[in-house]
């Protein structure tokens, strides 16, 4: 059912279709399970309605859960609504996220312009790709303060090539290179 289906499975991702067509109150409590179910170190999601389900999902077992989402456009939370209603609705979902990545300066002015983000000191502009000079000093920093034996990422997100999960298998294996026991379970929706 998804592009990327058989590369992340012979990457060794273990990918959850469990909120594959179903409706939104199933994927919301799918969702929570899954949190609960693997003890997950960070949520991130991408997308309205990823952001909306991953959200409600934390609820309260969220407050030890960090969460993050993703913004790739400068376009309102939901374009098909008035302004204030997707303005409330973006802030109630960055609320509780620990960060707001803008894929662009664009992307973030828009952003706090518009008002859909809770808290402008969340924003933080990571632009696609990354660059090398960063990758050793970023993961060593991190990884020597990591207490936990073992991370757990999970990703939520349409499982389509546009989402460049390979990057975030290039990053697991670069942390399993570094020596850091590393899971990633990525969880795909369609939209």
């Amino acid at each position: 059912k998804t592009e990327l289906m058989t590369e992340l499975v012979e990457s060794g991702v273990h990918v959850d279709l469990s909120l594959l067509d179903k409706r939104f109150l199933m994927q919301i409590l799918f969702l929570r399970k899954i949190i609960k179910q693997f003890r997950l170190d960070l949520v991130h999601a991408h997308l309205p309605r990823a952001e909306l389900i991953t959200r409600f999902a934390l609820g309260r077992i969220g407050k030890d859960v960090p969460f993050f989402v993703t913004r790739h456009n400068a376009e309102p939370f939901d374009p098909r609504k008035n302004t204030t209603f997707s303005r409330v609705l973006s802030r109630w979902v960055t609320k509780k996220c620990v960060s707001i990545i803008s894929i662009s300066e664009e992307v973030k002015t828009f952003l706090i312009q518009s008002k859909e983000v809770a808290d402008q000191t969340k924003l933080v502009v990571i632009k696609y790709g990354y660059e090398p000079r960063y990758i050793s000093t970023s993961f060593k920093t991190n990884t020597q303060r990591c207490s936990n034996p073992r991370l757990e990422l999970v990703t939520v997100s349409r499982l389509v090539k546009q989402k460049n999960l390979t990057f975030a298998l290039d990053i697991v294996k670069a942390l399993k290179d570094f020596g850091t026991a590393v899971n990633l379970t990525v969880i795909g929706l369609i939209s």
